[in-house]
Order: C-alpha cells, then sequence, then structure tokens
C-alpha cells in the first residue's frame, strides 16, 4: 500500500456502529453469527474489502474499503436493516438497535490504517475480555493462523453424523449466498454435543471469513507480525470517541442471568416482564459491583 492513499477508492473507512443509548445487542453466539454471516454475504454482494472486524457488546468496529461513496451507503443500510429485522424477529421486540448515525472516519496512511487495524483488533484487550487480540472469536485475530482456533480440528470423515450433516447445512447456505438465520442456526445446533457446537461455530466462521488478510501481510509482512504489532501497541484511534469501559462485567452479568434461567437464544431482554428485569436488577447488584449506568445498558432500560 502508498503512504498516502489519495484516492476515495483507495482510502479504508473506519465504521463503527453503537447501540442506541449504549444498549446491549450482542448477547448470544447465535447473535454474532447472524451479524458476522450477514456481513459476510453483503461483503462479498457488494465487493467491499475489510482489513479490520470486531463485534463487541453494544458495538461494532470494521475497517473497510468500498468501490465508492454510493456502495458505502448501499452496504451499511442493507445491513442494519437486514439485522435489525432479524433481530426482532428473533427477540419479539420493535424498533432500532443502532444509533441512526454511525461513525465513519477514513484512514488516508498506511500508518494510520495499521493503528487503526491495531485498535479494533484489541478491542476485546481494551475492554479486559481477554488478554491478547487473538484470544478473542469475533475479531477474527485468530482465524488468520487457524481454521480451529477454539476446537479440535474435525474431518467429514470422522465426525458425527449430526455434526457431518451440520457441516453440509453450512456449506450449503455459504455457497447460496445466505447468511445463517436464528432459525438456520437451529437446524445447525440441533442434536450437537459441546464439542460438536464448538468445531462447528469455527467451522461457520472460517467459512464465512471476510478479513483481507492478505492486507495485513502487506501492511506489518505478515500476519504473524500484524498479530505481534497487536500485541505491543493497543493501536490508537482519535477520529472516533468512545466510551472505554470494562465490558467483562456484561459477561458476568449475562452468566448470572443464564444461571438464574432468565435470560436465553431465543428470550432476549426486550422479553422479560418488568418485576423480571427488577429480579436480575437486584441479582446483578448481589453479585457485582457494576456502575448503574452498566446495568441499564444491560437490561435497555433508558428513557
Amino acid at each position: 500500500m502508498k503512504n498516502n492513499l489519495c484516492s476515495w477508492q483507495n482510502v479504508p473507512r473506519h465504521i463503527y456502529m453503537k447501540g442506541e443509548n449504549g444498549q446491549g445487542i450482542f448477547y448470544n453466539t447465535e447473535d454474532c453469527l447472524f451479524f458476522l454471516t450477514l456481513f459476510s454475504v453483503l461483503v462479498r454482494r457488494y465487493s467491499v474489502r475489510t482489513l479490520g472486524f470486531c463485534i463487541m457488546f453494544n458495538h461494532v468496529h470494521a475497517l473497510l474499503r468500498f468501490p465508492d461513496k454510493e456502495t458505502q451507503v448501499s452496504f451499511l443500510t442493507r445491513l442494519t436493516q437486514s439485522f435489525v429485522h432479524g433481530y426482532n424477529v428473533e427477540y419479539g421486540r420493535t424498533g432500532a438497535l443502532f444509533l441512526h448515525s454511525y461513525g465513519h472516519a477514513p484512514k488516508e496512511t498506511a500508518k494510520t490504517v495499521r493503528s487503526c487495524i491495531a485498535y479494533i483488533g484489541n478491542n476485546p484487550v481494551a475492554g479486559r475480555l481477554t488478554r491478547r487480540a487473538q484470544d478473542y472469536r469475533w475479531n477474527l485475530c485468530a482465524y488468520a493462523e487457524s481454521t480451529y482456533p477454539f476446537s479440535a480440528s474435525v474431518s467429514m470423515k470422522t465426525a458425527a453424523n449430526p455434526l457431518r450433516r451440520a457441516f453440509r447445512y453450512v456449506d450449503t447456505l455459504y455457497k447460496m449466498g445466505q447468511p445463517l438465520s436464528y432459525g438456520a442456526q437451529r437446524i445447525i445446533f440441533n442434536k450437537l454435543s459441546t464439542d460438536g457446537r464448538k468445531s462447528i461455530i469455527d467451522r461457520i466462521v472460517t467459512r464465512y471469513n471476510f478479513l483481507d488478510y492478505s492486507a495485513w501481510e502487506r501492511l506489518f509482512g505478515s500476519k504473524s507480525k500484524a498479530l505481534f504489532a497487536m500485541e505491543a501497541n493497543t493501536g490508537t484511534e482519535y477520529d472516533l470517541p468512545e466510551d472505554w469501559e470494562d465490558y467483562s462485567m456484561y459477561r458476568r452479568m449475562l452468566q448470572i442471568a443464564r444461571e438464574y434461567q432468565l435470560l436465553s437464544a431465543g428470550h432476549g431482554v426486550d422479553s422479560l416482564t418488568d418485576n423480571e428485569k427488577v429480579k436480575l436488577w437486584k441479582l446483578i447488584s448481589n453479585h457485582l459491583t457494576p456502575k448503574e449506568r452498566q446495568i441499564r445498558k444491560f437490561l435497555h432500560l433508558f428513557d
């Protein structure tokens, strides 16, 4: 990549999509997989190149290179509309999920592109979710050098029948250019063991992976050097202000909600009654020491 990226088409854009009022969106693996596979399908459809990507509890980062300005608008409009529609149907809710306007910052030099990639990859590190960028699934860093980074490698020949069927179904939907809807995921995960579930998630992410690792190689020298650079430097981002907080708190809140069977796949926060939200608020406060605003974000309690 040239040091100065002068034309519109050559300038990657750091896109930042945040939940309304900072409220939570991605509570379950199914939420992340739906968004990731939808993103993958649209990246291919609109010929968008992705240099950085990360799903967090209440926001998404992506460093994208669009063919033109019109494609950027069409891509992001289709992405948000399709995801929100599927999400709302799944959880029986209505209304928007993301802030109407998304953050948007061009990266015009190789140095700022490298810094932005490091910043996006290190979001879970800064949010106290993992020690290293590659320990987190939803920034795709672990998949730079492995197809099964969070599970044991499985072959179609030795896999159990439910897992083989799941593999075939995923491959079919990918070839058809279809994202994995919540309904499709229920079919995929049906009758899988815990290990089988881990394997199929890795298989899905690997199959639908859209991150441009070749750009990492040009910018950093190799994929391993890119990962090393992330460990050495968290990156900086001055164009898109972000309120840093301890995102591990949301993970612990979710564990409590699941332990008391108040939240599960298909039964989201917006499905809770007022009494259930009060109960969950008390449980969270008794077990943890979050800020009040964090509980409100988790429970979608805003005027």
